[in-house]
């Protein structure tokens, strides 16, 4: 069975993707592209983490925007691909946006006592 957190991080890289595609075949629309990806990250990174892997996540979630970050900013890539690194990016860099704080305004948060 996949967890609601998994189906959210398939939903928004699924997103991604083919906004990605969109966008390289000359799409110009950006608002609802914009409002759907980075609201999937965002409900993605608001997901309970268990404690002991908060310090992985938080180092991944750094790493994959700034190596996506360095990706877009090369110019020979081909326009294809930076359009698709481009929204993979905005989805991670959401997901990092809500999760860093969150943890940030209550950190060690527990679901159990949330609700």
């Amino acid at each position: 069975m996949i967890t609601a957190g998994k189906r959210f991080l398939f939903l928004g890289l699924f997103l991604a993707l083919l906004f990605g595609i969109l966008r390289a075949r000359g799409s110009t629309a950006w608002l609802v592209p914009w409002l759907l990806t980075g609201g999937v990250g965002l409900i993605c990174g608001a997901i309970y983490v268990y404690p002991r892997y908060l310090t992985t996540v938080f180092l991944s979630l750094i790493g994959l925007v700034i190596a996506l970050s360095a990706i877009l900013l090369q110019d020979y890539n081909p326009k294809w691909l930076s359009d698709i690194v481009f929204w993979f990016r905005v989805l991670f860099a959401h997901v990092l946006l809500s999760f860093a704080l969150l943890h940030l305004i209550k950190p060690g948060r527990d679901p159990v006592e949330d609700a």
